[in-house]
């Protein structure tokens, strides 16, 4: 797929599958496939460096600690629960800050990371999202755009409903079949089942009304 076949200047959904280096933390937990493990933050600490927060789900999720600990500068446990926890890890900076530089884009939190690859969501533009890719290639990471989708009305929604809508969409949570349940994507997002549940429907009832109101069948 090639990144700028539409117009330029539209907003889209970009979803971007990222194989990260051999021998990389993320690398190692994504091969996992009995662990669910989603990045819900990155900032670059400077220095070559970076500092991610990590929600791992799954019953061997202190054997990944465990394993991908002296593939870190530091690890952190910073909730610690029978079959899921949340950890910190600081690692050498991989090729996200300078794509983000380069194009001005940023993936929404939370990705989630699998079979080798990271799964990431961007919203922007063709020209954006190409300098994005690139950036990335150019500092040794293999980029694929996957999927291109048009971007969620942006007027009637909150901030925090987008922020919602987009992981949700980035899971697959309104694909058919559904590629995640309400609760798993309720603990990525450190939400209860009810407060996301609640939220998605009133997300839902926004677009709709929204569409009506332009005389767009919903259907």
């Amino acid at each position: 797929m090639k990144v700028g076949q539409d117009t330029p200047d539209a907003m889209r959904c970009v979803t971007v599958h990222v194989k990260q280096p051999v021998g990389s933390w993320c690398r190692v937990a994504s091969a996992h496939r009995d662990i669910a493990t989603s990045v819900l933050s990155c900032l670059p600490s400077g220095k070559g460096w970076m500092i991610e927060t990590v929600h791992l789900q799954g019953a061997g999720w202190r054997d990944l600690v465990a394993e991908i600990r002296p593939l870190t500068r530091r690890l952190d446990v910073l909730d610690d629960q029978l079959a899921e926890g949340t950890i910190r890890v600081v690692v050498p900076a991989c090729g996200l800050p300078p794509g983000a530089t380069a194009s001005g884009l940023h993936p929404t939190f939370p990705f989630d990371l699998d079979d080798g690859k990271d799964t990431w969501q961007l919203v922007g533009g063709a020209a954006e999202t190409q300098a994005f890719v690139l950036g990335l290639r150019a500092h040794g990471m293999s980029a694929e755009v996957m999927a291109v989708q048009p971007d969620p009305p942006r007027g009637p929604l909150t901030a925090r409903q987008r922020v919602i809508l987009t992981a949700a969409r980035a899971a697959g949570y309104y694909d058919y079949p559904r590629r995640i349940t309400l609760s798993r994507l309720a603990g990525r997002l450190g939400l209860a089942k009810s407060t996301l549940s609640e939220a998605l429907v009133r997300i839902e009832s926004v677009i709709i009304g929204a569409k009506q109101t332009r005389g767009v069948d919903p259907l």
